[in-house]
């Protein structure tokens, strides 16, 4: 005996039947919804960010890396305020400075190289979580409009099978008093 079968000789239960439809449709809700809760951003409050949701911080997190990748400082100026002794001070920090520079330039020109790897690379997965959130903003309308084409579908379904067990069940009525009568009949 199945869901679709009120008995085992092959009739159709339509509660049954309309039990199971709507068990399906109330399952498919309960997915979108899910999607929906997962889609909900959470808050971040920190004394930087005062109450910014996730979507923003992280806006703003990729626009200060964007702006900050390249880490070098080209506009160090060496200079002195003294008058007499400031040549010599400006000579001695710049002759320090170069031989700082050749030390530490090559691990800078790394950091900025990796720095400005990753902005690309986060520059792209933003790209293509857009395009994801635009493909799935696609998705659930179709799905809902799906669902709604559905609800309809369930409901004329409803309207065909509640009138065919009318049907049926004023058949069976008519063919019982017509037993009825025969055997009344006969017994007479």
């Amino acid at each position: 005996m199945s869901a679709l079968n009120g008995s085992r000789d092959g009739e159709v239960n339509v509660e049954n039947l309309m039990q199971t439809i709507r068990d399906n449709v109330k399952m498919r809700k309960k997915k979108a919804n899910i999607s929906e809760i997962g889609s909900k951003r959470k808050s971040f409050y920190t004394s930087d960010n005062q109450g910014l949701d996730c979507k923003d911080l992280i806006q703003k997190d990729i626009m200060a890396i964007n702006k900050n990748w390249d880490v070098r400082n080209d506009n160090y100026i060496i200079n002195s305020h003294r008058p007499f002794i400031g040549k010599i001070l400006t000579s001695a920090r710049r002759l320090i400075h170069g031989e700082i520079q050749r030390y530490v330039n090559p691990s800078i020109w790394k950091q900025t190289q990796f720095n400005e790897s990753n902005v690309r690379i986060i520059q792209e997965l933003q790209r293509e979580i857009q395009e994801l959130q635009r493909e799935n903003e696609m998705i659930n309308e179709k799905l809902n409009q799906s669902i709604i084409l559905m609800e309809r579908d369930i409901s004329s379904l409803r309207d065909i099978c509640e009138s065919q067990v009318e049907d049926k069940v004023t058949n069976l009525s008519r063919q019982i008093l017509s037993l009825k009568q025969q055997m009344t009949e006969e017994k007479q």
